[in-house]
């Protein structure tokens, strides 16, 4: 699945290009703490990170009869972009951070863009497959980035999205990551309307999840410096060894789910697919 070099110039026609990656000539911020480095430092081993990853290739990416680009909105350090390239899917990593880009380079991502999503010209690039994983819900005008990601889309296009779920769920840990807010199907789902789009995929996922944020923030203290905020991040993604092994199982259950187009009634998280008519 090669994009070719047509494509990425005329993509990436508005940036310029130094030491690896396509920079846009001014970068807005964007609402998302600087935990970039920490993130790097424990994503392979994660059982959060890996969930995604693997639901994604799942459902999504093994489709050996849709040839297409993967673009990764929003994409940090280049986790999901990785994952896709080693599959051999040809794959653009967008990225506003510059510690996210550094790490995806890092990491071996190919094509790198540090902008935003409207900053390429990402029309030019079909047929595509656009994600957007854990980052809608750190853009304020959600409904208006959807109607750009629509208006670039082409037939046969299509938008996986992951958000947060469930209003109860919602914390401090939410305004320290620079949420917005947290959907649920029915909200995610109205956000989509009219836009062309036909559902391919709606579920919950991390069910056995809800229940263990439930009582975490109820008992959890705040940290007071960034070396417990630090240990705290690192060890909720990367608990003991038969911990992971539970968490392992319960996440085979769902991709099995989910790829069979069943809807999982409720979990921590939000996963969409819809294809462009």
């Amino acid at each position: 699945m090669v994009i070719s070099d047509g494509q990425i110039k005329a993509a990436m026609s508005n940036l310029q290009f130094k030491n690896g990656i396509w920079h846009s000539k001014e970068v807005k911020e964007v609402s998302y703490p600087n935990d970039y480095n920490l993130c790097f430092s424990f994503e392979e081993d994660s059982f959060w990170f890996k969930h995604r990853k693997e639901l994604l290739v799942d459902t999504v990416l093994l489709n050996p009869d849709f040839q297409f680009t993967f673009i990764d909105v929003g994409g940090g350090n280049g986790f999901m972009s990785k994952a896709a390239q080693d599959l051999g899917v040809s794959t653009i990593l967008i990225e506003p951070a510059q510690e996210g880009v550094n790490n995806a380079l890092k990491r071996g991502v190919k094509h790198i863009a540090r902008s935003l999503y409207q900053d390429l010209k990402c029309n030019q690039v079909t047929p595509k497959i656009i994600g957007l994983f854990d980052v809608l819900e750190h853009i304020e005008d959600d409904s208006g980035l959807i109607q750009e990601l629509s208006e670039s889309m082409h037939k046969g296009d299509k938008l996986v999205l992951m958000v947060p779920a469930f209003n109860f769920l919602w914390s401090n840990e939410d305004k320290k990551a620079g949420h917005f807010r947290r959907y649920n199907l029915k909200s995610i789902s109205n956000l989509l309307k009219n836009q062309g789009f036909t559902f391919e995929h709606k579920s919950y996922f991390f069910s056995w999840l809800v229940p263990l944020i439930i009582v975490s923030r109820k008992f959890k203290k705040e940290n007071s410096n960034y070396k417990e905020h630090e240990s705290t991040h690192r060890n909720s993604h990367v608990p003991i060894k038969i911990i992971r092994f539970i968490f392992s199982i319960f996440s085979k259950i769902e991709r099995s789910l989910v790829k069979r187009n069943w809807s999982i009634p409720f979990g921590s998280s939000v996963f969409i697919v819809v294809k462009k008519e």
